[in-house]
């Protein structure tokens, strides 16, 4: 059984590396070194170093060659160290309980991610370590979700965002994810764990080698591709067309939704009064660069990301912001009735006039078919 547990090392040990031993044979795990590019600790040191646990040391042949610098085991070494020095990543953030997410394994390394907002520049590093005998204690072991498959199994797949505030989510949550369906999103993840932005982090490996391309998105978004049929198609060919992409950044467009959510589901009246792409078409002009932008990653390029933006890349990637007449986000805001257009237009960050824009019929038709079927099976309508 292989285990997972937390462990402190000396900071200075580790900050001064160049003359430190691994406590185990490094290369005896070559071919999967492990790099931990820890939700908070990526967020503080962008990354823990791998060490082998030395509690089996003892039965270790003594004629073994051992690296004399941690960087023999951590891929991507060179790029990290860089930007643990350029304090890219750190939030400022209140220190957070640390707690683990999740471990992938991939060809060549593996990742581990925590929740652990709030511990950059702390004067205890933490890594990673993985234990050799069964009885060791450990606080929490997380599975080690296979990540070798070449190619992933999905095409494209949507990593939605933590849900936030008290109102009501359901409906909003069926249009999501039968519109994306509609567009050839074939796989959803989906968090559960009581975590913040730091879950998107998270999601980056979670969808490496699991999806070729991965939609980073809000409940109440919808990307509309305006030229292409299929969303997965104008993704495919815009990614492809240039091999240094890693991300393709989309702006947005407020649609202002003026009624909230309703809590019960009562068949199709419901959703003939309610359902966000049916009835809501005030659309305000498209928002400046940046702004409320959400994006689309080939996570084999993407090292680090916030919000809003990717902040780090692997080597030689870069992104792209699709042209607003190709492909934009549909945001279905809501805005309290009373609100002028003009304060809606100022949050958004937008100028220009608004317009009337009403989501495709046909796919329109479908879509309201798809909601109404999955919400009636849900809620045991008609059954």
């Amino acid at each position: 059984m292989m285990k997972v547990t937390m462990q402190y090392f000396p900071y200075k040990a580790i900050r001064e590396n160049s003359e430190y031993l691994l406590p185990e044979n490094c290369r005896r795990w070559r071919n999967l070194p492990f790099v931990f590019l820890a939700c908070g600790v990526i967020v503080g040191l962008i990354y823990g170093y791998f060490a082998q646990k030395g509690t089996a040391g003892d039965a270790m042949p003594n004629n073994i060659a051992l690296p004399e610098h941690i960087k023999s085991c951590v891929p991507f070494y060179e790029s990290l160290q860089k930007h643990v020095k350029g304090n890219t990543g750190n939030r400022k953030s209140k220190l957070t309980k640390l707690s683990l997410l999740a471990s992938y394994a991939y060809s060549d390394y593996a990742v581990v991610t925590l929740e652990a907002d709030g511990w950059y520049g702390n004067p205890l590093a933490y890594y990673m370590s993985i234990s050799e005998r069964k009885d060791e204690e450990t606080d929490f072991m997380v599975p080690v979700l296979d990540r070798m498959d070449d190619p992933p199994p999905y095409t494209l797949s949507v990593c939605l965002a933590p849900f936030y505030g008290n109102d009501s989510k359901w409906l909003l949550l069926a249009e999501l994810v039968e519109h994306y369906k509609l567009q050839g999103v074939e796989h959803f993840y989906f968090y559960v764990k009581d975590v913040d932005d730091y879950s998107r982090k998270d999601c980056v490996q979670r969808s490496r080698q699991h999806s070729r391309y991965t939609i980073f998105a809000d409940i109440d978004e919808r990307i509309m591709p305006l030229k292409d049929s299929r969303l997965v198609h104008y993704v495919t060919r815009t990614m492809i067309k240039d091999a240094a992409l890693g991300m393709l950044q989309l702006k947005s467009r407020w649609i202002q939704r003026t009624s909230e959510v309703p809590t019960v589901y009562e068949g199709a009246e419901t959703l003939l009064k309610h359902l966000p792409t049916l009835v809501f078409h005030k659309t305000l002009a498209v928002a400046p660069r940046g702004n409320t932008a959400k994006f689309i990653l080939d996570s084999n390029r993407v090292l680090l990301m916030q919000n809003h933006k990717v902040l780090v890349y692997f080597p030689e990637y870069i992104g792209l912001v699709a042209p607003a007449d190709e492909a934009v986000i549909w945001h279905y805001r809501y805005t309290d009735a009373g609100e002028s257009n003009i304060s809606s237009l100022a949050k958004a960050g937008a100028s220009g006039p608004s317009e009337m824009m009403s989501y495709p019929e046909k796919l329109g038709e479908q879509l309201f078919r798809n909601v109404q079927a999955r919400l009636d099976y849900v809620y045991r309508v008609n059954y």
